[in-house]
């Protein structure tokens, strides 16, 4: 089931999921997750990967800041802050983690956080 923009409206959504949708999603989930190590190497070890995205377009802390960007351009930039630490939205001050950062600021530390 595709899920377009006009499926979703304020208060809802435009019809309940299909019979049996969240068992499949639920199998799909258990099938993913038994490959996302063997995922994460085939993509972040690839040179031809490496190549493409190592020290491409590389944006500076100051320059973060002074654009008012945020999210993975903030941490990739060398600034340990998060939304969701800080504020604890939703569920996350449930959790004990990291703010994941890189100081690159380029596109493979864009990846990476």
């Amino acid at each position: 089931m595709r899920m377009m923009h006009n499926f979703f409206y304020i208060g809802g959504v435009a019809a309940d999921l299909p019979h049996g949708w969240i068992d499949k999603s639920l199998d799909f989930c258990d099938y993913f997750l038994t490959g996302v190590v063997e995922y994460q190497k085939l993509i972040t070890r690839n040179p031809i990967f490496l190549e493409r995205i190592e020290g491409i377009e590389i944006v500076s802390g100051k320059e973060v800041i002074n654009w008012g960007l945020s999210r993975p351009m903030l941490r990739a930039s060398g600034i340990q802050w998060d939304l969701h630490k800080v504020k604890n939205y939703e569920c996350y001050g449930e959790f004990d983690w990291d703010v994941q950062w890189q100081k690159e600021g380029d596109s493979l530390a864009r990846y990476l956080v």
